[in-house]
């Protein structure tokens, strides 16, 4: 019973969720830094971490030709967590600053910035650590 009605009411969140080019941009903690390793290789740290890592599901795109690569993050959905919800945690965009380093900008919905989740930015550090080559998923 408790699982039928949990899943009704995932299935009303999900309705409910915010396409994730219609949420404002003030609705996002951001932060940008500079990072020592290509936008090529931190793009493809950050896709192999969310996939190992649990919690998150990331899609997006590198766009070689733009020197950049772009990821929409949502909360994962499922066992063992492939499915995504439509619930966006935050985005990742990584720019060429030089063949050796790029720069990150993240951002992670306020209500995931709270504590509830560990000490505000903690998300946005972790995913940092991600693109720079750090898999550490705690």
């Amino acid at each position: 019973m408790s699982r039928a009605i949990g899943s009704v009411l995932l299935l009303l969140l999900t309705a409910c969720a915010t396409p994730a080019g219609q949420i404002p941009k003030e609705d996002f903690a951001w932060e940008t830094a500079e990072l020592p390793i290509g936008y090529q290789a931190g793009f493809r740290n950050l896709r192999q971490a969310f996939q190992t890592c649990p919690g998150f599901v990331a899609e997006g795109d590198l766009y070689t030709d733009l020197g950049e690569g772009r990821l929409t993050v949502y909360l994962a959905q499922g066992f063992p967590m492939s499915g995504r919800t439509d619930f966006v945690a935050g985005k990742v965009e990584l720019q060429k600053k030089d063949d050796a380093r790029s720069v990150i900008t993240l951002a992670v919905q306020h209500i995931y910035d709270k504590p509830t989740f560990g000490p505000p930015g903690k998300m946005r550090g972790q995913w940092k650590r991600w693109a720079s080559g750090n898999f550490d998923c705690s």
